[in-house]
C-alpha cells in the first residue's frame, strides 16, 4: 500500500525541521528501521527512520529545504505497486509512529525546571498520581495545563503530548513567553547574510526571551583563587597516576554552583504564575560550544 512520509515532530519545540541530506536514492528499496534523512531540528540534527518496508518512490522535498511538521516529504511504495492518481490519499507513513517517537523524546535541558513543575502538578487533587509521559508533563509545564483534569488515550489510559496539546491552560504550570520580534536588518553593500542554522536560530529566540521577560540582577565578589589551584593541582597528580582525567577549574566551579543551591534552596526555584516553586532536587545545565552553536546538557540530581 502507498504511503506518504512526513515531516515527523522530533522534538517537543519543533514546528518544522530542515532536510540535511537525503541518505537514500529515489528508488531504493528500505526496510523498516532505515534511515532515510538527517533533520535539523531547533535542538540538533537527527534522523528520520522508515517505519514500513517499500520502495522510496519520489521525493518532494530537496536538500536544505525548510519544512512544516506534517508535510510530505516522500512517497512509499511496495514492490510493483503503481503511484496513487493525483487526488488519491495514500495512507500517511509517519504520523502516528512519529506521534509514539516524539512523545518518547528525552526531557531537553532547557526544560528541567519545566519538567519539575510538571511532575507536580501530575498528581490529582486526591493525592493520588496521575500516569503521564515525560514529554506530555513538559508540554503542560510550558502551557500551564493541569495534568489531573485530562483524560489519556495512551495506554492504560496514560496521558500522552496529543491530549496535552489541545487542552486549555489551567494549573500552577508556567506559561513560555513568546521571544518578541526582532527588526530586520538590511545588509548593506559588501555585507554579507549569513543565514541562521536552526539550532543558532533557537539560541537566539531563548536568550532574547530570557532577557526580555526575566528581571535580571548581578552580585559581584572578588575571591582568593589561590587555595583551589594549589587544591586542583594536587587533584591532577592524583587523578594522573590513577589514569582518570584531569580536574578543570570550570569543575569547581560548577560543584561551588551545587553547594549554593544546597545551602540557599531559595535560589533553585522558579516563578509559576501564581506561585513560587522551590525545586525538591538541583539539576545544573551546563552549556558546552558544539560546530555552530552550543548545547547544554543536565547533570541530573
Amino acid at each position: 500500500m502507498a504511503k506518504y512520509i512526513e515531516m515527523p515532530k522530533l522534538s517537543d519545540t519543533m514546528t518544522e525541521g530542515v532536510l540535511l541530506k537525503w541518505r537514500k536514492k529515489e528508488g531504493d528499496k528500505v526496510e523498516a528501521g532505515d534511515v532515510i534523512a538527517d533533520v535539523e531540528t531547533d535542538k540538533a540534527t537527527m534522523e528520520i527512520e522508515a517505519f514500513d518496508d517499500g520502495i522510496l518512490h519520489k521525493f518532494f522535498v530537496a536538500e536544505g529545504a525548510r519544512v512544516p511538521i506534517g508535510e510530505k516529504v516522500a512517497l512509499l511504495l511496495e514492490k510493483g505497486e503503481a503511484p496513487p492518481k493525483d487526488g488519491e490519499a495514500p495512507a500517511t507513513e509517519s504520523k502516528k509512529s512519529a506521534a509514539a517517537k516524539a512523545d518518547t523524546i528525552a526531557p531537553t535541558p532547557d526544560a528541567a525546571p519545566a519538567k519539575q513543575a510538571a511532575s507536580k502538578t501530575a498528581a490529582s487533587p486526591e493525592g493520588g498520581r496521575v500516569k503521564a509521559s515525560p514529554l506530555a508533563k513538559k508540554v503542560a509545564a510550558a502551557k500551564g495545563v493541569a495534568l489531573c483534569g485530562l483524560a489519556g488515550t495512551g495506554p492504560g489510559g496514560r496521558i500522552v503530548a496529543k491530549d496535552v496539546e489541545g487542552a486549555p491552560a489551567g494549573g500552577p504550570a508556567a506559561k513560555s513567553a513568546a521571544p518578541a520580534p526582532v527588526a530586520s536588518t538590511p545588509a548593506g553593500e559588501g555585507d554579507q547574510r549569513i543565514a541562521l542554522s536552526g539550532m543558532r536560530r533557537v539560541i537566539a529566540e531563548r536568550l532574547l526571551t530570557s532577557k526580555t521577560t526575566i528581571p535580571h540582577f548581578y552580585l559581584n565578589i572578588e575571591v582568593d583563587a589561590g587555595p583551589l589551584m594549589k587544591f586542583r593541582a594536587d587533584a591532577n597528580v592524583a587523578s594522573e597516576a590513577a589514569g582518570a582525567s584531569k580536574l578543570t577549574v570550570n569543575d569547581f566551579i560548577l560543584k561551588a554552583v551545587v553547594t549554593a543551591a544546597a545551602k540557599v534552596p531559595a535560589v533553585n526555584a522558579s516563578f509559576a504564575g501564581d506561585a513560587i516553586i522551590q525545586y525538591g532536587s538541583i539539576n545544573l545545565a551546563v552549556a558546552v560550544a558544539v560546530d555552530d552553536g552550543l548545547v547544554t546538557p543536565v547533570i541530573r540530581d
